[in-house]
């Protein structure tokens, strides 16, 4: 638009934004059902190597490998993500599996921006009642194939 002798640009857009959109963002990820590693974390793995079955609570889930694992060494595990399509596959492999996780819900919350977590801000939730077993941030090879760097934390309950 011109104001007297200048042109003058005015652009508007909309953008949606917070939680609903991490939501709807995780949710397109998982409908492309992209190549992601469906076998259990490695610290999972470690981690329950001298444990008998107990109760789980597997934060982040995405598409559930690790509650799956879980669920499948006995364990009762719940399991909450965000993303309403990774709870869904959750509940597929689940039900192919002949594993019962009906304690799957979408109304978990993941961190602003790219979903990280910082060294010690989840065991910020965990100091009281809890034994912080692990909690480390490392660089590894992420669930989707790049090295990245990730938070690792395992707590057990007192």
């Amino acid at each position: 638009m011109k104001e007297g002798a200048a042109w003058k640009l005015a652009s508007w857009q909309i953008a949606n934004g917070g939680l609903a959109a991490e939501r709807e963002e995780w949710n397109g990820t998982y409908r492309e059902r992209p190549t992601f590693d469906v076998k259990p974390n490695r610290l999972l793995v470690d981690t329950l190597k001298d444990r008998g079955p107990g109760t789980a609570l597997d934060l982040m889930m995405g598409q559930g490998r690790n509650a799956l694992y879980l669920a499948s060494k006995g364990w009762t595990t719940t399991g909450v993500d965000l993303s309403d399509e990774g709870v869904l596959l959750a509940r597929e492999a689940a039900s192919k599996q002949k594993l019962k996780l009906e304690t799957f819900s979408a109304e978990g919350e993941r961190a602003p921006g790219t979903g990280g977590a910082a060294k010690g801000e989840i065991a910020a939730h965990f100091r009281v009642g809890f034994h912080i077993l692990r909690d480390e941030t490392v660089e590894d090879v992420a669930d989707w194939g790049t090295k990245t760097k990730l938070v690792r934390f395992v707590a057990q309950k007192k």
